[in-house]
């Protein structure tokens, strides 16, 4: 070795990596013999494997990604290949080929793990990202509003030492404003350097309503925050090519926890915390299968919660429907950060902010003058503030709908104040609106009629008993609701499970978070097919508990309700009643095949028990009235009000309304 080789001296058959400026030369030079160089490139290229019986052993996947992750802390792809002779110089090769070749065919090498990261690309959801083309001008929490519950995810976002927990749930009433507030805070966290990734759902959008990319998506922004992380990620995708036709938790631990853990390994425990960490999961309900919510769920407390491998802090927000309620109650129950956002934090003054700022700046955008001074008036933006009732979705569509820049937004704005559907209207202001509860109902029921037990038909009715049933003469009172109609306890629950969006209980009593839902479900052309009218209902009610009495047998009758039972038939059925009036005189049509299957399954026989049960017990004379009052009830309605609406029916039909103990004369 006498001089500096040439770049032509060096040739290769497989290339490598780009090759480096050449070292400065150092003082005192070792020589290096050849066997010396063999070794050199043996230890460079090819760890050396320890030997058993039967012969060398193959080095560990995690053996390969320790090799690859090489120590680099740059966030630029590193441009510095392999070093042949270090701390070497004035030698010469003459004739030198070198063939690279993997010591092990299933060893991952420097350009292998390029093509797995490529591969990992091609699972991605890019919709999802937080600044994805597909979600151009996306929601955000206007200026000066959600100051505080901005405030309270940051502060717990960045406290890493004293946090307790590592997952923060945000769950809120359907167009609480839940997807502003991770788009905001995402941004901040992007100012911060903290972002790790982000992940929306949504329904409409079919790669990202389900959770098969919502690991490589989190794993790929990952890899672009470090190239380190990028290398071990992209080989971990060569060890595994079929890595997505595995658990969510085998894809976490693969793509994800292995590959933290590894860089920690490699770069040491401050480089690791200095990673970006915080994760956003936004819409966990607009996942269409209830069954991989769960699935992501518990991969994400077997993965991030449960080790010590990570730092990452990770921010779900959802809807609290089923499957995260389930999970924030049971296995999640000490794992979590909770934020009831419609519970907590009342939006009312924000709304008021939000739509006096839009409306004043689409006003002066306009070149309608009416739209200029003066506009809008107060009166107006209060109607819209109550009409919110503290959800931002109905302010954001009113600001939507009223910016249309083709129209003036004065005569917009009074379309919205003054609109009521009907049939030769045009207008359809809140047609996003209704979408949504459309949405929401069909899955919800949907949910209901898979329960085999279920009559599908049952839902909707049975929805709107527990929400109005005071106008069709029932309680308010959800458990009193179940036992008169005859359902088993808590049948509510059942019915409102995948509802919590736009529903809640207090003292008893069904409540609704949004008084757009009432009028949604109180109008044929908004609610289309969802729609049942109060005569319907009426009738469902009425129905209902002729079934319940003609199931009762006596032994039941020692329970206080079976008397209730008659009680409060004769308060839906009340012809004197002035409220139910116009309902009765209307469902006769509906009344007549229920009578006539009270009838069949000898619904007057359990009347008639009842009454031998009260003349032989001890029930007062008031209490034995009952059973008098309700044969006189529907005698008189029978006669007054169902059979005048059946003047069109075949005679003889009215003939098989009567006891199969009766004999026909």
């Amino acid at each position: 070795m006498t001089s500096r080789p040439s770049p032509q001296s060096v040739s290769r058959e497989a290339d490598i990596a780009p090759t480096v400026p050449p070292r400065p030369a150092l003082p005192h030079p070792s020589p290096y013999s050849f066997q010396r160089l063999t070794a050199s490139l043996s230890s460079i290229f090819y760890a050396t494997p320890s030997t058993t019986q039967d012969g060398p052993s193959q080095p560990t996947a995690a053996q390969r990604l320790e090799a690859i992750a090489g120590g680099s802390s740059s966030t630029q792809p590193s441009q510095q290949g392999a070093t042949f002779f270090p701390q070497a110089n004035n030698f010469h090769l003459e004739n030198f080929v070198y063939n690279e070749a993997p010591a092990n065919p299933g060893s991952t090498t420097s350009m292998q793990w390029d093509r797995g990261w490529e591969q990992l690309m091609t699972h991605t959801a890019p919709n999802a990202l937080y600044n994805s083309k597909a979600r151009y001008d996306p929601p955000k929490c206007d200026e000066d509003t959600r100051v505080e519950v901005i405030r309270e995810v940051m502060d717990w976002m960045t406290d890493r030492e004293t946090a307790s927990t590592r997952l923060l749930c945000m769950t809120g009433a359907a167009g609480a404003g839940k997807s502003a507030l991770q788009q905001t805070i995402a941004e901040r966290c992007v100012a911060n350097g903290i972002l790790a990734s982000t992940f929306f759902f949504w329904k409409a959008d079919h790669t990202r309503n389900n959770v098969s990319g919502i690991v490589a998506t989190i794993a790929y922004q990952l890899g672009l925050k470090h190239i380190g992380m990028r290398r071990l990620i992209g080989a971990a995708m060569c060890q595994d090519p079929l890595i997505f036709d595995q658990s969510l938790i085998t894809q976490m631990e693969s793509l994800i926890v292995k590959p933290v853990k590894i860089f920690r390994a490699t770069n040491g425990e401050q480089a690791a915390r200095e990673l970006p960490y915080a994760i956003f999961i936004d819409g966990l309900d607009e996942c269409e299968d209830v069954d991989q919510q769960e699935a992501l769920l518990d991969a994400i407390k077997e993965s991030f919660l449960d080790n010590d491998h990570t730092y990452f802090r990770i921010f779900i927000s959802s809807r609290p429907e089923w499957a995260i309620r389930t999970a924030l109650e049971g296995p999640l129950a000490t794992q979590h950060y909770h934020i009831p956002l419609s519970d907590r934090y009342d939006a009312t003054a924000d709304i008021r902010r939000y739509l006096w700022r839009r409306l004043r700046e689409i006003g002066l955008r306009s070149g309608d003058p009416r739209a200029r001074k003066d506009w809008p008036v107060e009166e107006d933006v209060e109607f819209l503030v109550k009409a919110a009732s503290g959800q931002f979705i109905y302010a954001a569509i009113v600001i939507k709908y009223i910016s249309e820049r083709r129209t003036s937004p004065f005569d917009r704005l009074r379309v919205i104040l003054t609109w009521r559907p009907a049939p030769e209207q045009r207008a359809a202001p809140f047609a996003m609106l209704d979408l949504l509860y459309t949405n929401i109902l069909s899955v919800a029921k949907s949910a209901y009629e898979d329960v085999d037990t279920n009559n599908p038909e049952d839902f909707l009715p049975l929805l709107l008993a527990y929400q109005g049933g005071r106008k069709v003469g029932l309680p308010q009172d959800l458990d009193m609701c179940d036992s008169i109609l005859g359902y088993p306890r808590k049948t509510h629950e059942l019915v409102m499970s995948d509802l919590r969006s736009v529903t809640h209980v207090s003292a008893g009593q069904l409540h609704l978070y949004h008084k757009s839902l009432v009028d949604f479900l109180d109008s044929k052309l908004r609610a289309r097919t969802l729609y049942v009218s109060t005569v319907e209902l009426y009738a469902f009610v009425v129905r209902r508990i002729l079934l319940n009495i003609s199931g009762y047998d006596e032994k039941r009758y020692n329970d206080r309700n079976s008397w209730d039972l008659v009680s409060d038939l004769l308060d839906v059925l009340d012809p004197w009643n002035l409220d139910l009036k116009p309902l009765i005189n209307e469902a006769g049509p509906f009344i007549y095949p229920i009578l006539h299957e009270f009838t069949r399954r000898g619904g007057w026989d359990r009347v008639e028990e009842y009454g031998r049960f009260l003349r032989i017990g001890t029930r007062s004379e008031v209490e034995e009235t009952y059973s008098l009052n309700l044969c006189k009830t529907i005698g008189s309605w029978i006669f007054e009000q169902v059979f005048p609406a059946l003047e069109q029916v075949h005679q003889p039909s009215i003939f098989h309304v009567q006891s199969p103990h009766t004999t026909t004369h």
